[in-house]
């Protein structure tokens, strides 16, 4: 195969989206889980919307199937442990028309709801070592939120000033219409008037869920075992923490914790809790069961001989040797005993 280009060093290569035919300018946003583990987004705006950038290595295994990676020899690297050169095709038709990198990285673009960030920033206090701690309820449990309302003007100052001054590079109109997703709204003289509020992020969140559970993923199998409703409730359960990974821990704690006619999220929970508990002590109850029907023998029966078919085995007789009767100086004191 021939390609045409020369190799890139400096570049990097980014699919982005199709009709951008200008230049954007790339800034970045604190990760909205304030997960201290996670790198900030990179983030830029196109028309009336909000894209993230993010990175795919072909030349490079991920860090969940590194061993598997190295057994089954499937990457490979230089002695300095640099990936070998990646080819892209641009036309899969003209075979000429690609590029060779020193390495298997690119960029390439997804749609960023901001909202996201703006629950982020609500919970800017409530911070998380790692995204595993996402799970524990007791982990900064107070958060003081801000009940006064703001115009959106002033809101965009306070987010500069209190969180990143990178929100200064998000067109108003973009953020605004975030702002509404999750805040108590009041109009006067004409002026719209703010307040982020947590039940309204926890029934945004909400919203999310259901338009996941409604398109679940096909490769999220669910276990043909389970009955109808436990089957609801691990689709339900499933939903809630494909979002763990993006908002903050506090706020995954009250998704969890929602009750509706609706969609009762936290009685779903606690059935598949349930089910799973009632699960466990009947594989208990199997193994207990089984271990005891091994050691337990058939009546009449011992380590499996019939008792019926032992034969008894004779005690030794000791036989006491007998002394000769002779007339030797000794005789005198065998005498024979009295009748």
């Amino acid at each position: 195969m021939t390609i045409d280009h020369e190799t890139l060093k400096s570049y990097t290569l980014a699919v982005l989206p199709s009709g951008l035919d200008t230049s954007v300018e790339i800034f970045e946003l604190p990760h909205p889980s304030n997960n201290e583990s996670k790198k900030n987004l990179r983030l830029f705006t196109l028309d009336d919307q909000v894209y993230q950038l993010k990175t795919k290595e072909f030349s490079k295994g991920c860090d969940y199937n590194k061993q598997k990676d190295l057994v089954s020899d499937k990457y490979h690297y230089t002695s300095d442990g640099q990936p070998f050169k990646s080819t892209f095709l641009i036309d899969e038709n003209n075979r000429s028309d690609g590029f060779t990198m020193e390495n298997g990285s690119i960029l390439y673009s997804e749609k960023y709801d901001l909202t996201f960030s703006l629950c982020g920033y609500y919970y800017r206090k409530n911070v998380v070592p790692n995204e595993d701690a996402a799970f524990t309820p007791s982990i900064n449990g107070s958060i003081n939120p801000d009940k006064n309302f703001y115009t959106s003007s002033d809101y965009q100052e306070r987010l500069i000033s209190n969180h990143n001054e990178n929100w200064a590079k998000t067109p108003s109109h973009i953020w605004e219409k975030a702002l509404e997703n999750i805040s108590k709204i009041v109009e006067e003289a004409g002026e719209k008037y703010y307040c982020i509020d947590a039940d309204k992020i926890t029934e945004w969140l909400v919203r999310k869920v259901c338009r996941i559970i409604n398109n679940f993923p096909a490769s999220l199998k669910i276990p043909s075992t389970f009955p109808e409703n436990i089957s609801s409730a691990f689709k339900c359960i499933m939903s809630c923490n494909l979002l763990v990974s993006l908002i903050p821990q506090l706020a995954y704690q009250r998704l969890i914790n929602y009750e509706s006619e609706e969609l009762n999220i936290k009685q779903h929970f606690e059935e598949y809790k349930k089910y799973k508990e009632e699960s466990i002590k009947e594989d208990i109850q199997k193994e207990m069961a089984i271990k005891a029907a091994m050691s337990t023998g058939l009546p009449n029966m011992t380590n499996g001989i019939d008792k019926s078919k032992k034969k008894s085995i004779p005690k030794p007789k000791v036989v006491k040797p007998k002394v000769a009767k002779g007339k030797g100086r000794i005789d005198g004191f065998f005498k024979n005993a009295k009748i």
